[in-house]
């Protein structure tokens, strides 16, 4: 899926500009909201396992509308 330029505000469609982009962007938060943490922390903790799974909340900001996010962050 393209992106819009920041500086030209033209569609890229460049495979290798929308991987740079998107490996400077949201990757980490992908990455991270993806890997399997439990497998090399321990169990015996709640609170750590809890921690471990807050980034899947801002995967969450991806797939929702800003504003819908903007009212849900409102409500906490």
């Amino acid at each position: 899926m393209g992106f819009r330029d920041s500086e030209t505000t033209e569609c890229v469609w460049s495979y290798k500009a929308i991987a740079t982009d998107y490996l400077k962007g949201w990757f980490t938060i992908d990455f991270v909201s993806i890997f399997p943490f439990q497998i090399f922390v321990p169990p015996e903790n709640g609170s750590t396992t809890k921690l471990l799974r807050m980034p899947r909340m801002l995967r969450m900001g991806k797939l929702m509308d800003i504003k819908n996010v903007k009212r849900l962050m409102k409500s906490f």
